[in-house]
């Protein structure tokens, strides 16, 4: 394979995730304006959230702190049930469908960004990225 070949392939491919990205992000938006209510509706009796609750009315970029706020307590409870931040019934209660589009928008983004990390390591140590 020639390394003008390689170079394109790597750029589709960085091309690609930094696009993945945007609609990662523009997912989080639309989940973060219509599920915010529910989100907080369902862990009223955590602190943790609780205090975060008036970045709902921060624009988008708080909306977003907000839902990565809620997530922070749903991937890791005990953590926050340990320094008396979150209620147990509440996280017991929280909806299964909306814990598993919180929890797969979380790790698709976790991912898109390892990926682009990877490209750009691949890129620095080949020489296509100066």
């Amino acid at each position: 394979m020639s390394s003008e070949t390689f170079g394109t392939i790597f750029l589709y491919l960085g091309l690609a995730d930094f696009g993945a990205l945007i609609v990662w992000l523009g997912v989080g938006l639309y989940m973060a304006h219509t599920e915010t209510d529910e989100m907080l509706e369902r862990l009223k009796n955590c602190p943790a959230i609780m205090n975060r609750a008036s970045f709902k009315n921060a624009g988008p970029a708080g909306r977003l702190f907000l839902m990565g706020s809620v997530i922070g307590v749903i991937a890791w409870p005990g953590m926050y049930i340990r320094d008396g931040g979150a209620s147990v019934e509440d996280i017991n209660n929280f909806p299964q469908r909306l814990k598993r589009k919180l929890m797969v928008w979380y790790r698709v983004g976790g991912g898109l960004f390892v990926l682009f990390l990877l490209l750009w390591l691949v890129g620095k140590y080949t020489g296509l990225v100066k």
